[in-house]
């Protein structure tokens, strides 16, 4: 591990140890820091310091962060919804995530352009694969709720356009 990484660890481990003192120590504080209801976000700060660590690192590393933040984002949902069922057309998010992952690492590696062709693909199949699975298991007349994605992609692909026209200009 660099040097940075080593802060970023030691930073995280102090702020963790601070926490669980003051549970220890000031009394009244323990309800606050009750994770019985948001556990998941103890995966999703596991994935931000992973992503942290990756991202100061030498390497470059984007996508372990990313798929352990999104793990907790889709257990909190599951958890504070109850809706447990959901992962019969979640678990399709998670080549969106590996994608996402992806994209940054090579962006991040100073090769956006490279990131973008090598993540589209995992992006687009598990957006096919989620919006399949969503229609079958949730009917496809639950499909108002998803009216933003397409907005989204066209965002995107206006991005990844430009930047492709940006690219073509300079030589």
């Amino acid at each position: 591990m660099e040097r940075r990484s080593h802060v970023l660890m030691g930073s995280t481990l102090i702020a963790v140890g601070l926490v669980a003192g003051a549970a220890q120590l000031i009394p009244g504080i323990t309800p606050s820091l009750d994770l019985a209801d948001r556990w998941p976000l103890v995966i999703v700060a596991l994935g931000i310091v992973s992503l942290g660590i990756g991202l100061l690192s030498a390497r470059r590393i984007a996508t372990p962060g990313i798929l352990l933040v999104g793990t907790g984002l889709i257990l909190l949902y599951q958890n504070s919804t109850g809706d447990w069922g959901s992962w019969s057309y979640l678990w399709a998010l998670y080549p969106i995530l590996a994608g996402l992952g992806i994209l940054f690492t090579d962006a991040l590696r100073g090769d956006l352009r490279r990131g973008l062709r090598r993540g589209a693909r995992p992006i687009t199949l598990g957006a096919i694969l989620f919006l399949i699975a969503w229609g079958v298991l949730k009917g496809f007349d639950s499909f108002e709720q998803l009216w933003p994605l397409p907005i989204i992609a066209i965002g995107a692909w206006i991005i990844w356009k430009g930047r492709q026209e940006t690219d073509a200009a300079k030589g």
